[in-house]
């Protein structure tokens, strides 16, 4: 298939044999076609923020395909969870930020 898409590709497919002593099917077979993963930064926008001690701070991703991505947020290398996570919009939120909160997050 060229440039598969869901609504144009998946489905259950076989293959019909003919000719002149007769015809036969194969098993069918289920097509499944999974889609890119789809990020979206929501906020900040921008890749570097500056905050003060104190402060609240909140950033928010949306990541969608199928099948559903498994999305991993990590501090300075060391993994840390999401405080919130609906549907595809991912959310790390602090209500107060202290010297220990700053680092490399990706």
């Amino acid at each position: 298939l060229k440039d598969p898409t869901v609504t144009t590709s998946e489905g259950t497919y076989r293959v019909v044999f003919k000719n002149e002593l007769g015809e036969t099917d194969s098993t069918p077979c289920v097509l499944t076609v999974l889609e890119p993963v789809k990020l979206s930064k929501i906020a900040p926008t921008t890749d570097i923020v500056d905050l003060k001690v104190g402060e609240p701070f909140e950033f928010s991703v949306d990541a969608d395909g199928k099948e559903a991505p498994k999305v991993q947020l990590t501090k300075d290398g060391k993994e840390v969870k999401f405080t919130s996570v609906e549907g595809i919009r991912h959310v790390y939120s602090v209500p107060e930020v202290k010297p220990e909160h700053q680092g490399v997050y990706k």
